[in-house]
């Protein structure tokens, strides 16, 4: 009874913590990956 449960998986706190964190990451590079496809339509465009 005193023995500690050895638990597998993770927590809902630490699944929680890795979504915030990759949609901060999702925040930050979609912005430039959206301009930079812009940027090349515009250039394939411009050379057609």
């Amino acid at each position: 009874m005193g023995r500690l449960m050895k638990s597998r998986g993770f927590t809902l706190i630490e699944l929680m913590i890795v979504i915030a964190i990759s949609a901060v990451i999702a925040a930050i590079a979609i912005p430039g990956l959206l301009a930079a496809q812009r940027s090349s339509n515009e250039r394939n465009a411009s050379t057609s």
